[in-house]
């Protein structure tokens, strides 16, 4: 492969001259420029595993809170339907204990009933999750005597 090209033309035969082939030493990346990919390929990979784990994170902390918002649900539907004068709703304040599912954490519901005028009482909920120390949920339910028990 590194022989001479013979050029005829008017003037007569010419040698072209070849570039002398690259040694076999020579092929390939050099030392640097393999460093470099794989460090710029271990910084793209950091940055991606960071976003994965944020986003699980993420993901089970919606799933925490979409979980004790359901309860909270189900607790005011609970106040929602008891008469007026029902034993739960006198003025003061009480606490049960849940579980959302069987293997999670248990969930505290703590509320607190305040009566506003003969026709109206305040009913504030608030949610924790035992062994956590994330933001309590908390919701407010007003109860009319008119439409109690409905």
């Amino acid at each position: 492969m590194n022989e001479p090209i013979l050029l005829a033309d008017a003037d007569g035969i010419r040698c072209l001259e070849m570039p002398p082939a690259k040694a076999a030493a020579e092929k390939g990346f050099s030392l640097i420029e393999v460093l470099f990919a794989a460090g710029l390929i271990s910084f793209l990979l950091a940055g991606t595993a960071e976003l994965l784990l944020t986003s699980i994170e993420v993901d089970r902390k919606s799933d925490r809170t979409v979980s004790l918002a359901g309860l909270l649900s189900s607790e005011l539907d609970e106040f929602k339907a008891k008469p007026f004068d029902a034993p739960e709703l006198v003025p003061g304040s009480g606490e049960i204990v849940l579980r959302a599912e069987p293997d999670a954490a248990p969930v505290t519901v703590a509320w607190t009933v305040v009566e506003i005028s003969e026709t109206l009482k305040k009913v504030k909920f608030t949610l924790t999750r035992e062994g956590r120390a994330a933001r309590p949920l908390e919701a407010v339910l007003l109860i009319t005597r008119e439409l109690a028990g409905r």
